[in-house]
């Protein structure tokens, strides 16, 4: 992938990430439980293993719904059930 595809990606992200922080603040009011974890919502983690060939190789995580399971979603595939086990943290970004 070249330096400006990748630019574009992740400038289609953040915005995706501000859409879905309002939905997603308001939907886990209602919807999410609390555990501790390493792990917060609107946090992007990679995938040990990608759903589906053509998703992306990362995840948002949307609310935690078990100690150990997340609800994501993955570019190019949509809304997932992650275990912990699924996924890590993401290492930092050169585009900070």
């Amino acid at each position: 992938m070249n330096l400006e595809t990748e630019f574009r990606i992740r400038q289609q992200l953040a915005s995706l990430e501000q859409e879905l922080a309002h939905t997603q603040t308001e939907w886990s009011r209602s919807h999410c439980l609390t555990f501790e974890s390493e792990f917060a919502p609107s946090t992007w983690v990679q995938l040990r293993q990608r759903p589906d060939p053509l998703s992306a190789d990362e995840a948002l995580l949307l609310c935690q719904y078990s100690a150990e399971g997340w609800v994501a979603w993955v570019p190019g595939y949509g809304e997932i059930l992650l275990s912990q086990r699924d996924f890590q943290a993401q290492p930092p970004s050169d585009f900070g």
